[in-house]
C-alpha cells in the first residue's frame, strides 16, 4: 500500500510528463495511474495477482514508478489537450483500492481538466454506478478470458457471471462501459470473435490485448499468440465493431478464422488505412508497449501505421492473394 500522498504511474506516463528521463519513440496519449496494493484476485497471467511473485512496480510488462499526487497533477495540468487526452485509473482489487480510488478521482477531477476512466473489479452494479457518479466517463470491467472453459482456471469464477454484470452495466449506462479481452490464453479464434460480437451488440467499448508471458506469474512460460493469428483477430474486431460484419458471417477451420464472408472481396479496401491494427479501447488511449518490447514487432500500434506496416499487417488477413482466403495459424 502506497502512502496517501504517493501514487504509481506508468513509466511512459512519467516520461510524457517530464517526471522521468526515459527515451520513447511513442509517448502515451493517456496518463495511466495504478491504484491499490497487491490484488486479492489470482489471475494466472497478472503480475499484480495474489499469487504473483513479480515486483510490486509491475503491471503487464510496464514499470510503475512512485510520485506524489501533487507532482503528477501539477505536471498534467499544463499539458496540451491533444498531448495527454485522458486519465485512466487502473485499480487492483485490494482492501484499500476502493476508498483510495474514490479519493484520487476527486483530487484529479478538481485539479486536471481531462476525461477520466477507471478499470475496476466491481462487486456489483452499485459500485459501477458510484464510480460513474464521481465524474468518471467510462468504467472498464475486465473480462480478459474469452473462453467459458478456460475462465475458471485463469481468473476464477465463471465467464457467464462476469458477462451478467457487464451486460447489466452496459444496458444501464450505454456507451460508458469498457471491457478488456486478451488473445492467446488458449482460446480459439472463434471463441474470441464470438465474445467480441457479444460486446459489440451491447455497445461496450472493447480493448484488445495480446497475451504477454510475465516473470513471476504462473503463465510465465507460456507463448504469446502468433502475430498472424492476432492480425486476423484485429481485422475481425475492426469489422465487427464498425458494423461491417457479424461473427456469424465469419468462417473457421479448427477454431481459426478462414474467411470473412460477405466482405471477402473488399478486405484490402476496408483495412487499407491500418486502423484495425492500432490500439483499441477508450478514446485517446494508445497504451504503448503494454504487449511488446520497444524495437520488437508491434501487436498493437500506438500510432498511425506506415504504408509498409499496413501491408505487412494485411498479409495474414488477405492470405495467399485470393480475397478472403486466410492462412492457417496457431490460435
Amino acid at each position: 500500500m502506497e502512502p496517501p500522498d504517493l501514487i504509481r504511474i506508468s513509466a511512459g506516463t512519467a516520461a510524457a510528463l517530464g517526471l522521468q528521463a526515459i527515451k520513447t519513440d511513442t509517448p502515451p496519449t493517456t496518463a495511466y495511474v495504478l491504484v491499490g496494493g497487491k490484488c486479492r484476485r489470482n489471475c494466472a497471467y497478472c503480475t499484480q495477482a495474489a499469487g504473483s511473485i513479480a515486483p510490486p512496480d509491475r503491471l503487464s510488462r510496464v514499470t510503475w514508478p512512485v510520485f506524489t499526487v501533487e507532482e503528477v497533477t501539477g505536471a498534467l495540468a499544463p499539458q496540451p489537450p491533444d498531448h495527454i487526452r485522458r486519465i485512466c485509473f487502473q485499480s487492483t482489487d485490494s482492501l484499500e483500492s476502493r476508498s483510495r480510488l474514490r479519493l484520487l478521482i476527486e483530487r484529479f477531477r478538481n485539479s486536471v481538466s481531462r476525461p477520466l476512466c477507471a478499470s475496476i473489479s466491481a462487486s456489483g452494479m452499485d459500485e459501477v454506478e458510484e464510480i460513474l457518479s464521481l465524474g468518471v466517463e467510462i468504467v472498464g470491467l475486465s473480462l480478459d478470458v474469452a473462453s467459458h472453459r478456460l475462465y475458471p482456471n485463469l481468473r476464477g469464477g465463471s465467464l457467464e457471471g462476469a458477462l451478467s454484470l457487464l451486460t447489466g452495466a452496459a444496458l444501464r449506462f450505454p456507451g460508458r462501459i469498457c471491457a478488456h479481452l486478451i488473445a492467446g490464453l488458449g482460446e480459439t479464434e472463434k471463441e474470441l470473435c464470438q465474445a467480441l460480437q457479444r460486446l459489440a451488440d451491447l455497445g461496450v467499448v472493447t480493448a484488445l490485448f495480446a497475451f504477454t508471458p510475465l516473470r513471476g506469474t504462473p503463465l510465465a512460460g507460456g507463448r504469446p499468440p502468433s502475430l498472424e493469428s492476432y492480425r486476423r483477430i484485429q481485422a475481425a474486431h475492426h469489422l465487427i465493431r464498425n458494423g461491417l460484419i457479424r461473427d456469424e458471417d465469419l468462417s473457421y477451420r479448427e477454431g481459426s478464422l478462414s474467411g470473412f464472408g460477405p466482405v471477402r472481396k473488399d478486405l484490402r479496401e476496408l483495412l487499407s488505412d491500418g486502423e484495425a491494427f492500432r490500439t483499441t479501447g477508450c478514446p485517446g488511449c494508445n497504451r504503448p508497449f503494454y504487449n511488446e518490447k520497444p524495437g520488437s514487432l508491434l501487436y498493437n500500434f500506438p500510432r498511425p501505421l506506415t504504408g509498409e506496416e499496413t501491408e505487412a499487417s494485411l498479409a495474414p488477413v488477405i492470405g495467399d492473394g485470393r480475397p478472403g482466403h486466410l492462412p492457417r495459424g496457431r490460435p
